[in-house]
């Protein structure tokens, strides 16, 4: 690992530090949620906020990895460290994951601006911790390893991948037919039905046990949210993140119809 690895290794490890010390100044709602759920969970009591409903109103994968840091005898600071500790590793696991997978095609100072980059939005918001951000940003990793690989993909194992990215995440349900689009379009191989197969039955049985349990496919807040714009589509606000994910793929779009206007050599 280079030197700047290192530096997001000091810094990840301190700004854990003071999460865990102080997480009322650094935690959002949605990680509170989290830790409370899992707390339930882990007693015993079930898959509940309050101890009188039940809920499914998370990103199911890491609230799974949550309730098992809860086996661990804790309190519910305790627990919250463990979590903190846990994510702060996932977050070292995307970064090697990402540095190994892009070494190839970047040079050494585009891979440092990389790092310093990560550094800059996950470093300093403390708020990311107890949130599925760091488990699907690891699954994300893992994607991008599969696909950058020299070698052909092994189809069976791509599909498992995207069906955890999908529990990691579930708005991750664009990326991944993203991926499967570019995948087909660059290798035109009907091996890739395995691993949408593979992948469908991983986020299919995760939807039927909702609709057999709540009533509705998706979590609460995904229904909530589908019920408010219904026949209402693009009323809402694209916001910051919007915005920038719009630049970001008008950008790529305006490169990639560059350099195939350039001659082959």
């Amino acid at each position: 690992m280079s030197r700047p690895f290192w530096i997001y290794l000091a810094l990840s490890l301190v700004c854990a530090t003071l999460v865990g010390l102080r997480p009322l100044n650094f935690l959002s709602d949605d990680a509170l949620f989290y830790l409370v759920i899992a707390d339930h969970i882990a007693k015993g009591h079930g898959s509940t906020f309050n101890g009188l409903f039940p809920t499914n109103g998370y990103h199911p994968l890491w609230e799974a990895l949550a309730s098992l840091l809860g086996v661990i005898p804790h309190n519910k600071p305790r627990l919250l460290i463990y979590g903190v500790i846990a994510q702060w590793a996932l977050g070292l696991c995307t970064m090697w994951l990402l540095v190994k997978a892009l070494r190839p095609f970047f040079a050494p100072p585009a891979l440092t601006a990389f790092i310093g980059i990560m550094i800059f939005f996950f470093v300093p918001f403390g708020n990311l911790f107890w949130t599925e951000a760091p488990l699907s940003m690891v699954f994300v990793g893992i994607s991008l390893a599969i696909l950058l690989s020299p070698s052909s993909p092994r189809y069976a194992v791509l599909g498992v991948v995207l069906g955890l990215l999908f529990l990691s995440r579930l708005d991750n349900v664009f990326l991944i037919s993203c991926i499967v689009l570019g995948l087909w379009l660059r290798d035109r191989d009907l091996r890739l039905v395995l691993a949408c197969v593979i992948c469908g039955a991983i986020a299919g049985t995760y939807l039927c046990i909702n609709l057999v349990e709540f009533g509705h496919l998706m979590p609460i807040s995904g229904a909530i949210k589908s019920a408010l714009y219904h026949k209402r589509l693009f009323a809402g606000h694209l916001g910051t993140n919007g915005y920038l994910s719009l630049a970001g793929a008008v950008g790529l779009a305006v490169s990639n119809a560059i350099r195939r206007s350039r001659p082959s050599r």
